[in-house]
């Protein structure tokens, strides 16, 4: 081999250090070149050791503004005309579209990754008419186009958006279950007795966090000795959860807002039960598999990318979306059942991660394809 170059482009750098690091380093090791292209934030000091990094100036994560979209493709384009890379690996909705289509125009080889769908479901609407159209285009001439659940596949199969042999499904982006492992007896004294749940999302409505509070509403009037935990950054999105009300929630007590942190399973550690009450457009969230490896039992809606990680009754339990009823239903079983049968729970999550979302199946399913490609 003679040391050819990949690059791989995300929408935001904390993306590629928290969700393909294992990927890029595996990459690496095989003695390709490593090129990380993604707008700039506070993660990409982290990078700097993996390969190459170029910033991206013109991506708007939520933004459909055509001209600016235009901008990134340009961009886009320039970039792998004066880089040259021999395969490009594309990764959430803008790099696959407009990256895809720079990669098409050049005759760069592609792989797309579609990490979810966002706030554009398929096939309705005149935006996401739009994208459909734009993801055609750019599929054509992919490679290979990797969803994470086989629901979304299916969709683009059926919306003729993607061909089914150009197309296959992982068990979403892996969990390092080496890192993810579960430390006995790490819950602080003052915590001693309480049954606490986690939820780790954007701020955002369709991560379900209304229903979250409004459950937490019911529970807490009857189980008094329960905690209801919220991690995760605001978000500047058409449906994003406000500051003032977090606090309001906060006031009547009803919630812990804990931030942000780079060290999500400190908190997994300390809980009993983590839950996502989502029904958004998810891949398979990556803090459904971390609390798999942490042995946790999960809480989750029936919902394409969420289903996938619970099995009814035996690490958990699914609920229909956006049903406050159903959702508090479920928390008050998962108390009532107790810590011994939780813990049970915690276990199967445990052997799920291993067995079906370790990040070593995810990451050999790209080496595979890289190989097939590149020789």
């Amino acid at each position: 081999m003679d040391n050819k170059k990949i690059a791989l482009v995300l929408n935001t750098a904390w993306n590629i250090f928290n969700f393909r690091l294992n990927l890029v380093k595996a990459i690496k090791d095989k003695g390709y070149e490593v090129l990380l292209i993604a707008p700039s934030d506070k993660y990409v000091e982290k990078l700097n050791h993996l390969g190459k990094y170029i910033p991206i100036q013109n991506m708007q994560k939520n933004g459909t503004n055509p001209w600016r979209d235009f901008r990134l493709l340009r961009e886009l384009r320039s970039i792998y005309q004066e880089e040259k890379p021999d395969l490009i690996l594309h990764f959430t909705i803008k790099p696959n579209i407009y990256g895809g289509l720079a990669a098409q125009h050049l005759g760069i080889p592609h792989l797309c990754t579609v990490t979810g769908i966002g706030s554009f479901p398929l096939p309705s609407g005149l935006v996401n008419s739009i994208v459909q159209k734009l993801y055609k285009q750019s599929f054509k001439s992919a490679e290979k186009i990797i969803f994470q659940n086989k629901e979304d596949r299916n969709d683009f199969i059926k919306a003729q958006t993607v061909a089914e042999h150009k197309s296959t499904v992982v068990p979403g982006s892996g969990v390092d279950v080496n890192l993810f492992q579960p430390k006995e007896n790490n819950r602080p004294p003052e915590l001693a007795g309480k049954v606490i749940f986690l939820m780790v999302a954007r701020l955002i409505v369709q991560k379900g966090i209304i229903e979250y509070v409004e459950a937490a509403r019911n529970i807490r009037q009857k189980y008094p000795n329960t905690e209801f935990w919220i991690l995760g950054g605001f978000w500047d999105h058409p449906e994003a959860i406000s500051k003032s009300d977090v606090e309001q929630w906060e006031s009547e007590g009803l919630i812990q807002y804990k931030g942000v942190t780079d060290n999500v399973k400190s908190y997994m550690n300390i809980v009993d039960i983590v839950t996502l009450p989502s029904y958004y457009g998810e891949g398979v969230p990556r803090t459904l598999l971390e609390s798999l490896a942490m042995a946790k039992p999960i809480i989750t809606t029936n919902h394409k990318g969420c289903k996938e990680v619970v099995e009814q009754g035996k690490n958990g339990y699914l609920v229909p979306v956006r049903d406050v009823t159903a959702l508090t239903d479920a928390f008050s079983k998962i108390i009532d059942i107790g810590k011994e049968v939780r813990l049970e729970m915690g276990r199967h999550s445990r052997q799920k991660a291993i067995k079906e979302f370790n990040d070593k199946i995810v990451i050999q399913s790209y080496l595979d394809e890289i190989k097939r490609i590149l020789g």
